[in-house]
């Protein structure tokens, strides 16, 4: 468990997006492996979370006030987003939830460590805070819901979902 370090989500983050490209361009079987082996390797990343959040406090809030943290989100947003694409959206609405729950618990003693000058670590800050749009916007465009489409700019008459649809 100690391996594992708080970055390796970003090996979810990677692998999902990787599964969101693939999803977007229409090699769907090849998103489908992808986003098996990223839900793989996120369960390896959420379980050592867990364990260490009950057995190894102290470990647990020193990773906690490192940016790399915040891969726990940002990965769990890539992996509802990968789930929202493939239609299991019951899956991703939890995985969102999660996420969300999960970003401000992690977000506020990362901000709170900070000193004056900062490594480019920091902007997984951005990257956690911008997945949460993200996966809440792809559940909810695919969900049909209005204020997304109001929101986003997405019209039907442009896009008719966020499958990419070649150049306009």
């Amino acid at each position: 468990m100690k391996a594992l370090t708080p970055a390796a989500g970003t090996a979810v983050m990677a692998t999902g997006i990787l599964s969101v490209g693939l999803d977007l361009t229409g090699y769907r079987a090849l998103a489908g492996v992808a986003l098996l082996f990223a839900g793989a390797l996120w369960a390896a990343f959420a379980a050592t979370f867990a364990v260490r959040l009950v057995c190894g406090t102290e470990q647990w809030r020193h990773d906690a006030m490192t940016p790399a943290a915040l891969t726990a989100v940002a990965s769990t947003c890539v992996l509802s987003t990968c789930l929202s694409l493939e239609g299991w959206r019951v899956l991703a609405a939890v995985a969102l939830a999660l996420s969300a729950a999960l970003w401000p618990v992690l977000l506020v003693p990362v901000v709170h460590s900070w000193g004056r000058r900062l490594p480019g670590v920091v902007f997984l800050v951005c990257a956690a805070t911008q997945s949460l749009a993200v996966g809440a916007c792809t559940l909810a465009l695919l969900q049909g819901a209005r204020w997304a489409r109001a929101t986003t700019g997405w019209r039907a008459g442009r896009c008719r979902s966020p499958r990419w649809q070649g150049p306009s």
